[in-house]
């Protein structure tokens, strides 16, 4: 999993801010900002981009509604365009409540994505799977298996931020603001 930063929850941190503006103000200025900070993270494991895709967790419909706009999507594709690769759109969310105040238990039941073209093959493919915040890691995973299904090669997580609430996952929690 290719993260910036932790987001500590109820806290007036800069970084959760910039979150904040990725889902609600689909201002070009914040995307620019998290896609270059996003692809220094990834620059900073890999430069091998052959055979990779960029796509995305998709926002639930409700949401899409509201703000007007996918952030992870649009995320995703600032991030390809960085990364100088193919940009596809997986997923479609079929989940029907926001998982914000959700535990692991209830994201697992919540969580719904279907694939938009089942035809599509990803044999011998990299997929980069972009979203806002990982918290659980429930929609990555769910995701990652759909994408799976259609032959990819490899998978990986690109984040923004983690902000893990299950004590039993022991992973790299240090980031590029707070060394």
């Amino acid at each position: 999993l290719y993260k910036v930063f932790k987001y500590k929850a109820r806290e007036s941190l800069p970084q959760n801010s910039i979150i904040y503006s990725l889902k609600q103000d689909n201002r070009r200025d914040v995307f620019n900002f998290c896609a270059d900070e996003l692809s220094s993270a990834i620059l900073a494991s890999t430069t091998d981009f052959e055979n990779t895709v960029i796509t995305n967790i998709p926002r639930r419909k409700l949401a899409i509604n509201k703000y007007g706009y996918d952030h992870a999507k649009v995320l995703a594709k600032y991030l390809a365009k960085r990364l100088n690769v193919e940009y596809i759109s997986l997923l479609r969310s079929k989940s029907q409540k926001s998982q914000k105040q959700m535990n692991s238990k209830q994201r697992l039941e919540n969580v719904s994505f279907e694939i938009i073209n089942e035809d599509l093959d990803l044999s011998n493919k990299t997929v980069i799977i972009v979203d806002d915040v990982v918290t659980t890691g429930t929609s990555m995973g769910v995701a990652s298996l759909l994408i799976r299904s259609l032959g990819a090669k490899r998978i990986f997580g690109a984040t923004m931020s983690i902000a893990y609430r299950d004590d039993k996952l022991i992973l790299d929690t240090s980031d590029r603001f707070n060394k």
